[in-house]
C-alpha cells in the first residue's frame, strides 16, 4: 500500500477530490499553506493499493492538464499555471488503521 499526497494550488483544486472519489479512491483533503510566499494550497491524501498507484497519479495529472487547457481570466489562476500546479509524493504505508 502507498500514500499518494498531492499538494495542489488552491486555484486549480476545484473538482479534483470529486473526480478522485468518482474513480473509486478514498480521499482526504485539507487547506495548507507553504512555499516562499506562503500561498494557499490544497493537500490531498489517498492510501491506495500498490497496483492502483499509477491510476491515482494519472487521475491527478489528468485533472491538472485539463485545468491547463481551460481558459481563465483570473490572474491568480494564470500565475498558478506558470508556477506549476501539483507537487506529488508517493510513500510506502507500513500500516493503515481505521477505528
Amino acid at each position: 500500500m502507498k500514500l499518494v499526497m498531492a499538494i495542489i494550488k488552491e486555484e486549480i483544486a476545484d473538482g479534483l477530490v470529486e473526480s478522485m472519489v468518482e474513480q473509486g479512491f478514498r480521499v482526504t483533503s485539507m487547506h495548507t499553506a507553504g512555499g516562499y510566499l506562503r500561498r494557499d494550497n490544497v493537500t490531498i491524501l489517498s492510501a491506495v493499493e500498490d497496483n492502483e498507484v499509477s491510476r491515482a497519479i494519472q487521475a491527478i495529472k489528468d485533472h491538472a492538464e485539463r485545468k491547463k487547457l481551460e481558459r481563465y481570466e483570473d490572474k491568480r489562476v494564470q500565475q498558478a499555471i506558470r508556477e506549476g500546479m501539483v507537487t506529488l509524493f508517493v510513500t510506502p504505508v507500513e500500516q493503515l488503521l481505521n477505528f
